[in-house]
C-alpha cells in the first residue's frame, strides 16, 4: 500500500521516521522515489539522527542531488511513524517495530485525521535540523 500511494502522489509526500526503518524503507522505495521525484513530487523525510546503512546512503546521496528531496533529522527519539500523501491521505504505523508487512497502520484521507498527521510531521520538521550534504 505504500509503494502505491507514492506511485499515485502527484505533489508531496511528507514523512516522520524512526532511525531503524528509515534505511530499510530507503532501500526498499529507491525506484518509487526516483520516479516520484522525476513527476516533481516534492518529498520531505525527518528521521532520528542516525548513520544510515552504507548503501542507504548512497542512494540518499543520489536523490538529493534533486532539491525536491530533503532529509531532516531530529536528536529525540521519534515515537511515531507517519506519511501523508499530497495533503490528502496520511498513514500512521501502529508500531515502530523493525518494517515488516505485520505491522498494522491507519489509513485515511478524512481530513482531520490528515490534519493531525500533518501537524505532527510539521511540528517535528520545524525541530530538526537539515542533513548536510
Amino acid at each position: 500500500k505504500l509503494k502505491e500511494a507514492l506511485g499515485e502522489t502527484t505533489q508531496t509526500l511528507e514523512v516522520v521516521t524512526i532511525a531503524s526503518r528509515f534505511s530499510s524503507a530507503i532501500l526498499e522505495f529507491a525506484d518509487e522515489y526516483e520516479k516520484a521525484l522525476r513527476r516533481g513530487v516534492k518529498i520531505r523525510i525527518c528521521v532520528e539522527e542516525h548513520k544510515p546503512y552504507e548503501k542507504a546512503a548512497k542512494i540518499i546521496e543520489k536523490l538529493a542531488e534533486n532539491p525536491n528531496f530533503i532529509i531532516r533529522y531530529v536528536k529525540e527519539t521519534l515515537e511515531t511513524i507517519v506519511a501523508i500523501y499530497d495533503g490528502k491521505q496520511a498513514f500512521v504505523a501502529l508500531s515502530t517495530e523493525a518494517h515488516t508487512p505485520d505491522v498494522k497502520s491507519l489509513w485515511s484521507n478524512h481530513p482531520n485525521f490528515v490534519t493531525l498527521a500533518h501537524a505532527y510531521f510539521e511540528t517535528k520538521w520545524r525541530m530538526a535540523d537539515e542533513i548536510k550534504k
